[in-house]
């Protein structure tokens, strides 16, 4: 049950993203990396468990296009899907689409679909160009458009649920994320962008998650409450499910921040890419100009 939380507030950064992969520890995943997709340099980290080797998360330095997707919480069970969910992010980014119809027609024909993505699992997409700093919302379970950052100081956060009808988990981040903004930037000494970047990270691992008990689905539940999930043991685990595994919970924190210059930073820190729980966190780091 992932999270996204993002602002155009800061005096010192037009745009900032925070997000939170909650996902299987042992999911095969690929650290964010340069790579190809359509012929097309992407950064992204890579989900292995599907044949697409989708992604939650992507951005094209050529273009400044880039793409961030959360799932919309269909049953703790969903189904497969003829299409992963994690190709759209890819799709967005190596488009040629500068406006959201011409994107969802270029989808519609890729993948045949009469309807809005049929194919494909329930999602919210937020997508747009980093450049001009303009972004739209779409889902395949909400007919509404969103379009964000129309005007300063905006503060959104999107997980699992309609963008319109929030969790808690995504009220608590929006009011932290105000509150420390606001705090920034009344400071009257200069904050460092590694301490910015250590502040959003700790924002990203505030955990309220209570009562915790062996009870995997009854966690489950609980989840929409919190930004950051600990590990949870998971009931009845199928060794041989490439897509579920013996723990479950926040695995991968990215930030993501633009400066007033149009200079990047793109942070990504796993936490866990598998079942051991002792495992040391890794930190990927990639810097460039728009």
């Amino acid at each position: 049950m992932c999270i996204l939380l993002t602002t155009n507030a800061n005096k010192d950064y037009r745009f900032i993203l925070l997000s939170n992969r909650d996902e299987y520890y042992q999911r095969a995943t690929q650290l964010a990396s340069f790579h190809e997709y359509n012929n097309v340099k992407i950064l992204s980290p890579l989900d292995l468990a599907r044949k697409d080797h989708g992604t939650w998360i992507a951005l094209n330095t050529e273009n400044d296009k880039f793409a961030i997707l959360v799932n919309y919480r269909e049953g703790i069970k969903e189904a497969i899907n003829p299409v992963s969910r994690g190709v759209l992010p890819q799709d967005y980014v190596v488009s040629n689409s500068t406006t959201r119809s011409q994107f969802l027609n270029e989808l519609s024909a890729k993948y045949d679909d009469g309807e809005l993505l049929s194919k494909i699992g329930g999602f919210n997409l937020l997508f747009g160009d980093l450049s001009s700093n303009s972004f739209d919302i779409i889902s395949n379970k909400n007919n509404s458009d969103f379009k964000i950052f129309t005007t300063k100081d905006e503060y959104h956060g999107l997980s699992n649920s309609s963008f319109d009808e929030p969790w808690e988990k995504v009220r608590i981040g929006e009011q932290l994320l105000r509150e420390y903004t606001e705090n920034y930037n009344n400071s009257t000494s200069t904050i460092n962008k590694e301490d910015l970047v250590e502040s959003l990270f700790n924002l990203l691992s505030y955990n309220t998650m209570e009562n915790i008990t062996n009870d995997f689905q009854g966690n489950f539940e609980n989840i929409k409450n919190s930004i950051f999930i600990p590990p949870l043991k998971v009931r009845d685990y199928n060794r041989n499910n490439v897509l579920a595994g013996q723990w479950y919970g926040t695995r991968t924190q990215t930030v993501i921040l633009v400066d007033n210059h149009g200079h990047v930073s793109y942070i990504e820190r796993n936490l866990h890419s598998s079942d051991d729980l002792d495992e040391s966190p890794q930190t990927q780091k990639f810097e460039f100009e728009l």
